[in-house]
């Protein structure tokens, strides 16, 4: 049965991967076993996988990884002799289109006074670094250097590099730290109202309950997670005039291409009608 090779799976790879990508695992995959509770494993077909995917209303983002999820658990498969060929060799992963939604001022203001302390916490930290959620997620009070301002820790490229990443603490980062390492001197900083760290999931249900709860009061945050502060990060720093080079190296990308895709200065309408208005040395009142 589907879930028998699950939980195998889920045993053998809960000590090999990162809490993050384990939890993407067990999420997908338990839901595929309890959907396809009653076939074989053997029996299972490229059809099977694919109906299951579009029974899910999931972004291409999700969508893309619960793929990966699938490929993976069923390469295991067929390695450890459960299966001769995994029926997920012709199933296609969705391309990613650019991120596009960024956030405005009033979206921010609106979404940190509708958090509590816990959840505020960690926006203002995705907000301030323009880290990757996960590692803020991972962020501890040992990984920072207190005199130097900056955080160094295990990243998304450190099992290939080698090298750990870099996150600069600007003074009202630091001043959050400190407080968050009184209160949680050992693990990770950044916890919910019950004491247990943020994690994928859970960050994914606290922003589906805020975008439904300003939906209501006229606020259109669709599209809009925790991936959308360092979207929104980038292009902030980008409009301020800091270079390609230095948005890249405060966001740890080792290739300057994928800063690039940060660059969505055309959705500031504002701001480049101001450039406009520079270009042609207008730069007086706006018309009404």
């Amino acid at each position: 049965m589907p879930s028998d090779a699950v939980d195998r799976f889920l045993v053998d790879v809960a000590a090999k991967v990162k809490p993050g990508t384990y939890e993407q695992y067990r999420i997908k995959l338990v839901d595929l076993a309890n959907a396809r509770a009653k076939l074989p494993l053997a029996s299972l077909t490229e059809k099977h996988l694919v109906d299951w995917l579009n029974d899910h209303r999931w972004s291409n983002s999700t969508r893309r990884g619960a793929v990966a999820s699938l490929k993976v658990w069923l390469n295991w498969c067929v390695k450890e002799g459960m299966i001769e060929k995994s029926p997920a060799e012709g199933v296609r992963r969705p391309k990613m289109g650019r991120r596009e939604r960024i956030l405005s001022g009033e979206e921010r203001a609106s979404i940190r006074g509708h958090c509590n302390d816990s959840f505020g916490d960690m926006l203002d930290a995705l907000a301030w670094t323009g880290a990757r959620p996960g590692d803020v997620w991972q962020l501890e009070a040992a990984h920072v250097d207190w005199n130097e301002g900056i955080a160094r820790l295990p990243g998304k490229t450190t099992d290939a590099t080698g090298s750990l990443l870099t996150i600069h603490l600007v003074p009202k980062m630091l001043d959050l730290c400190r407080r968050l390492a009184e209160r949680y001197p050992k693990g990770p900083l950044f916890r919910n109202s019950d004491g247990e760290p943020w994690n994928r999931n859970s960050v994914r249900c606290r922003f589906r309950r805020l975008r439904e709860r300003l939906k209501a009061e006229g606020v259109d945050l669709s599209k809009v997670g925790a991936y959308t502060f360092r979207h929104s990060f980038a292009t902030d720093a980008l409009e301020r005039g800091l270079g390609l080079a230095d948005v890249a190296a405060l966001m740890n990308h080792a290739d300057i291409r994928t800063t690039s895709h940060y660059a969505h200065l055309q959705q500031r309408r504002s701001h480049l009608k101001r450039q406009a208005a520079k270009a042609v040395g207008d730069e007086g009142e706006d018309e009404p």
